[in-house]
């Protein structure tokens, strides 16, 4: 599909010159991945991951450095990625439409007794990815052993340049209500969950909560949602000075590419808004009352996650507000590190027990 005349395009959409241009970045990568391969050995970081893995954080660090709406093309839609897990992994396809052009995609089957609300990563620009809905399964799994059956919903939202804020924060307020007052989930029963732009959404959720957004509908919690999960969040978005330049040639985006993703989302968003997109650059006092909205919070980031500076300025400025804040900086980790280690990794098994004791105890 091409551009449209006025320039105006949608999710995904290319011209010919880059679907070329597409065609020649994957024809590099067989050179890319052999030259990094070779250099492996130099770096004791990179020495502790897997062989296969070393190759997956390559590759798709190479495809990530292609234009937005070239990685939109290569990605397809959330939908898209949903269906092809299900059919993977044989598990059923079960969506509920919310309105707003917004989905909830239920990993296995629909349970609303204990509810965990996944909002996805993707900088706002891409769709959620195999490795997290994965990830989810065997959350689920290894809780259901414990005997806690818990539902995931996952949020299906509209992506740049289709939408910006704040019509993905209105369309994550309607599934969280939808949860608490179509299904009758408990507050207690919900725990948010967001990981790196899901993680930045999940605070807008909770900021919208404290500081209504005008048009957007409003959330009355009876009681604070039982726990909020925040794996390598997105707390700036500008000024991206303040990214971890040590982690540049080990983590699965690049500066450039978040530098350049963060601009086109906050490009035209006024700046009264900055605290919901940005937190980190929020008045100190605007989580105030935060232990009222939710429970308890884990922050997790990664030694070589790209945004680990960002996250370590954040998370004690947020505990002020609420005693209950844990942060867990795995060894080695990258950006998103849970979704990528192995299911018996330490961030994975510790991030388990975080779920279990938060439902155990209600």
């Amino acid at each position: 599909m091409n551009a449209t005349s006025s320039n105006r395009r949608i999710y995904g959409q290319t011209t010919s010159l880059e679907k070329v241009a597409i065609f020649g970045h994957v024809l590099l990568l067989p050179f890319v991945v052999f030259w990094n391969t070779l250099t492996w050995p130099i770096y004791p970081e990179s020495k502790e991951k897997p062989f296969n893995r070393h190759v997956h954080d390559v590759t798709l660090r190479h495809l990530l450095n292609l234009g937005i709406a070239q990685v939109q093309y290569l990605s397809g839609p959330t939908s898209q990625v949903y269906r092809a897990w299900a059919k993977k992994q044989n598990v059923p396809v079960v969506v509920e439409e919310l309105g707003l052009n917004a989905r909830l995609y239920w990993i296995g089957s629909k349970k609303s007794d204990r509810v965990i609300f996944y909002l996805h990563g993707g900088a706002y620009l891409l769709p959620m990815g195999e490795p997290a809905l994965s990830f989810w399964k065997f959350i689920q799994q290894e809780l259901a052993k414990q005997g806690i059956n818990v539902g995931i919903a996952v949020l299906e939202y509209t992506l740049y340049p289709d939408a910006q804020f704040p019509v993905p924060l209105s369309q994550a307020v309607s599934g969280l209500k939808h949860l608490l007052e179509d299904l009758g989930v408990s507050p207690q029963h919900i725990q948010l969950a967001g990981d790196s732009a899901g993680g930045n959404l999940v605070l807008q959720v909770i900021s919208h909560i404290l500081h209504p957004v005008d048009n957007v509908p409003r959330i009355s919690l009876s009681t604070p949602l039982r726990g909020a999960y925040l794996v390598s969040p997105w707390v700036l978005l500008s000024d991206t000075q303040k990214y971890a330049s040590y982690a540049c040639t080990h983590d699965l985006w690049s500066y450039s590419t978040a530098t350049k993703w963060g601009r086109a989302i906050v490009k035209d968003i006024p700046d009264v808004y900055t605290p919901y997109i940005q937190a980190l650059k929020a008045p100190h006092t605007w989580f105030r009352g935060v232990d009222q909205v939710v429970d308890r919070v884990l922050m997790t980031t990664g030694d070589l996650d790209l945004l680990k500076d960002t996250i370590t300025e954040f998370e004690p400025l947020f505990r002020t507000h609420h005693p209950h804040v844990e942060l867990t900086i795995q060894r080695n980790g990258i950006h998103d590190g849970p979704f990528f280690d192995s299911q018996s990794s330490e961030i994975a098994l510790s991030s388990l027990r975080w779920f279990a004791n938060g439902f155990k105890r209600n």
